[in-house]
Parts: C-alpha cells; sequence; structure tokens
C-alpha cells in the first residue's frame, strides 16, 4: 500500500512576542498643538524702511509746522518813519514788451514824495518803441546786453551805472509786478529798522486753477517762511522781488553775485552769513503775476528746484559748523535748502500711508503726520484764498504730476538762464 506524501506545511503561526510584565508600553504620544503661521517675510524689512522714511519725512513736517504756528502771532507794526530815503526802484526787463510799461506807470504811482524815488529800468532785449514810452513815462532806463543773460548781471549793471551815494535804499521788482499805492512807503518804514527788507508778494491773477495753486504755495511761503520766521526772531526768506536793501550794501553784494537761477537764495545766504538780518514787512503788498500755463510752471520749478539743489550742496556743511557756534540764523537758512518741496511731501506721506495699511505696517504714525501736515498748510492759507479751496484741491493731483515732472528734470537748470514770460498787465487778484 503506497504510502500518502506527508502534509505541506503551512504558514507557521507567528509567535506573540514574551510578555515582559517589568515593561509597561511607551505612553501614546500627545497630538502636538498647531504652531502660528509666521509673520510674512516682507512685514519686518517694510516696517523698517517705512520707519526711515518717516523719520525725514517727519522732521520737516515738524519745521513747518513750528514756523506755521509762529506765524498766527501778531508782528509789531513798523513805525512811520518822517522823512523819505533817497530810493531807486530797479526793474530788470528781458523781453518783457507786454507788461513793463504797466508795471513803471504804477510804480510812479506811489505814495511817495516824487522828488524821492526813481524808476530805473534795465532794457534787456526790449524793442526801441517800447523804451521810448518808457522814457516817455518818466522811467530811467539802462540798455544792457549779455552773451547769456541773468537778473544778477542786470542789477549789477545798474549800479555800475548808477551814481555811487545818490539813493540810499534799492527796491527791486520783477518786470511783472505791481506796487500797493502804499507799498513803497512800508518798505521804507520798515528799512529804518533793517537794512534788508522783504515785503509780501500775492497774487496778481487767478484766472486759472494753475494760477490759484500757484497762489495758494506763495501764501503758505510767506506765512511759514517770512512772517513765522520773523516771530520767532529769524530772518525772513527773499523772494526776488518786492526786496528793498540799503543801497551800499546791495551794490557790494551784486559786486560779488554770480548765480544764474536762484540769485535771492545766494542774497539770503550771503547776508545772513554776515549776520545781517532780514526783516519782513507783510504790509507793503507787491503784486506778482503767477503762471498759468502748465510749461511754464515746470520751467520756472525745475529753475528754482535746480537752485536749492545747489546751494544746499555748498551750504549744508559750512552751516552745521556754524550752527555749533551760534549762528542760528545762517544754519537755519541752509538747512531749509535741504526741505524737499511740498509737492513731494503732499505726494509722499498718503502714498506711504496706504503702503503701511497694506502691508501691515504700523500706520498711525503715518496718519499723525498727515493731519499734522495739513494743519502746517492751512494755518497760512488767507481768508481771500479759502473761497473755492474745494475746487482748487481737485486739481493738486496735476500740480503735483507737474511738480515732480519738474524734480524729476532740474538736474543743472540753474546754470542756464530760464526766462519765464509773463502776460498779465493788470491786478484781477485780491490781497
Amino acid at each position: 500500500m503506497a504510502r500518502l506524501p506527508p502534509p505541506c506545511p503551512g504558514p507557521r503561526a507567528r509567535r506573540a512576542p514574551p510578555s515582559h510584565p517589568s515593561r509597561r508600553p511607551p505612553p501614546a504620544r500627545r497630538p502636538h498643538a498647531p504652531r502660528p503661521p509666521p509673520p510674512p517675510r516682507s512685514r519686518v524689512p517694510m516696517s523698517a524702511l517705512l520707519l526711515l522714511l518717516w523719520v525725514p519725512l517727519a522732521l520737516s513736517v515738524g519745521y513747518l509746522l513750528l514756523f506755521s504756528v509762529a506765524g498766527r502771532l501778531r508782528p509789531a507794526p513798523a513805525h512811520p518813519t518822517g522823512a523819505r530815503t533817497r530810493t531807486a526802484v530797479l526793474i530788470p526787463a528781458y523781453r518783457e514788451d507786454a507788461v513793463i510799461a504797466e508795471t513803471v506807470r504804477q510804480s510812479l504811482r506811489q505814495d511817495y514824495p516824487a522828488d524821492r524815488f526813481d524808476v530805473v529800468v534795465i532794457a534787456d532785449g526790449l524793442r526801441g518803441a517800447t523804451v521810448t514810452e518808457l522814457l516817455r513815462l518818466g522811467a530811467r532806463v539802462i540798455p544792457v546786453a549779455f552773451e547769456q543773460s541773468t537778473k544778477a548781471k542786470a542789477l549789477r549793471a545798474a549800479m555800475e551805472t548808477l551814481p555811487a551815494g545818490r539813493y540810499e535804499t534799492v527796491v527791486v521788482l520783477d518786470a511783472d509786478n505791481v506796487m500797493a499805492p502804499d507799498a513803497l512807503a512800508r518798505l521804507d518804514d520798515a528799512r529804518a529798522h533793517a537794512d534788508v527788507v522783504q515785503g509780501r508778494r500775492v497774487a496778481k491773477n487767478l484766472d486759472t486753477p494753475l494760477a490759484r495753486l500757484d497762489a495758494l504755495s506763495e501764501a503758505v511761503n510767506n506765512h511759514v517762511f517770512r512772517r513765522g520766521h520773523a516771530a520767532l526772531g529769524l530772518s525772513a526768506a527773499l523772494i526776488g522781488s518786492g526786496m528793498a536793501f540799503r543801497a551800499e550794501l546791495f551794490a557790494e553784494l551784486m559786486s560779488q553775485a554770480e548765480a544764474v537761477g536762484g540769485f535771492d537764495k545766494e542774497l539770503e545766504l550771503e547776508l545772513t552769513r554776515r549776520g545781517t538780518r532780514i526783516a519782513y514787512a507783510p504790509e507793503a503788498v507787491i503784486f506778482d503775476e503767477k503762471v498759468a500755463a502748465a510749461e511754464v510752471f515746470v520751467r520756472q520749478r525745475r529753475r528754482w528746484l535746480a537752485a536749492q539743489a545747489h546751494y544746499a550742496r555748498a551750504h549744508a556743511v559750512p552751516a552745521l559748523r556754524q550752527l555749533a557756534t551760534g549762528r542760528v540764523d545762517y544754519a537755519d537758512k541752509a538747512l531749509q535748502m535741504l526741505l524737499p518741496p511740498r509737492a513731494v511731501l503732499l505726494a509722499a506721506i498718503p502714498a506711504l500711508s496706504v503702503l503701511a495699511l497694506v502691508t501691515g505696517a504700523a500706520v498711525t504714525p503715518w496718519l499723525v503726520l498727515s493731519a499734522a501736515l495739513a494743519v502746517a498748510i492751512g494755518l497760512g492759507i488767507p481768508a481771500p484764498l479759502r473761497r473755492g479751496l474745494a475746487g482748487d484741491l481737485l486739481h493738486l493731483p496735476r500740480a503735483l504730476a507737474l511738480m515732480l515732472r519738474a524734480l524729476a528734470t532740474s538736474r543743472g537748470a540753474n546754470r542756464r538762464f530760464l526766462h519765464t514770460p509773463h502776460v498779465a498787465a493788470h491786478v484781477t487778484a485780491q490781497s
């Protein structure tokens, strides 16, 4: 009988591991609490960047706010003097045939003894018919011609031509300026107490939105950089026209002046460097044409911004040295050149406030800065210009864009003469 094959061995049953009563099973792992998500990588560096930008902007706004508040202090009036000084009203006129005759006509109507002042036109490129008309009106005309015309050269030529010692006071006007009837007398009152006086220049025309915004800007400048500074015992800023000087001092200054653009800033810095204080006479009103065309606005601002940058480079370091010796007036004027244009502040601060909000950085400091800037500017806007202010602000973005364009193209603009044409012969605005 055949044997059956042995059965195939099945899978071996796994033996249970021997139990060790002395060893306890490892405790079950507790689930970890979820970690909070890491902050966005951009938040920390963006906060630091915004802080770096906030500090210089805050210093600039703080400067404006300080002197804007000071501008609300009531200035001491200049007391009228008895005898009037012998005065030369100098008017450089480069191809200003459209407006110069009316300027001379109005200048000769001053409430000032007729035998105590002369109107002198420095005629650069005027037509023969215009010169004849000026002589007929009673002005003295000094013809000049330069390879590169500048205001400083014209005024230097006038001081070299006029008889030395004939005049005690020199008043400088632009070819489009119209003095209020008592402006010359008010400048003379202030000149009795100071060698240099800046009058209050206001808008002559408010016929376009750009002209109105330009008028607002000048009003704020008068309030902050002239009235506010004078209230705290510092020199007022010169503005290029509506200025009165002791004649001998002006002749000396012009013999050294070399500015192509920003000649008023050159005078301002030199005067304060010498320790000569510049007084402010807000009651001496001079009407000045405000630019109405965009291209003229850009060209004018390019010249101003280039001059500011030039004098900032030349005077910032010496000003710091003078500040250490207590020469605050000169240091203040030089450091003013480092202030960013208000257009930059008006554009940058709101934009950076939005950026702080979007990125999660601290937004409160930016809101405070925006409010401080609004107060600093608002305090300087006179009542006549507040009417229609809301409508004017609608045109502010365009003006800011033009100003930023001027800033971007200002490099080297002070190395050549950039003429600003004038067309408004009559005063259509109120002071």
